[in-house]
């Protein structure tokens, strides 16, 4: 079961799909959608994703959440974090290359 970020969810036939739901439910615009799909591939750092409190719409917030849902829906459930840390996020324990 996938644990965060993977290019290799980029073969998943069920990437698309969940993209756009996932993009819908947060309010973010298809054509934002990129963004997200880099977070769910690994090509993109949460780090570039913080919330800088100044209310924009969709918030970095939004991108990270999105994702995380894409995420779920590839794992089909729950995410196992490493380490067994259920309560902090995915990207908590993202680490690059």
């Amino acid at each position: 079961m996938p644990t965060g970020p993977d290019p290799t969810h980029a073969d998943d036939p069920r990437l698309p799909g969940l993209l756009a739901a996932a993009l819908k439910q947060q309010g973010i615009a298809p054509e934002l959608g990129e963004s997200v799909r880099r977070l769910v591939l690994g090509s993109a750092s949460p780090l570039e994703f913080v919330c800088c409190d100044s209310g924009c719409s969709p918030c970095n917030k939004d991108y990270m959440r999105a994702a995380e849902r894409v995420l779920v829906g590839l794992a089909d459930g729950p995410l196992q974090h490493r380490g067994g840390a259920r309560s902090r996020p995915w990207w908590a324990f993202w680490r690059r290359g």
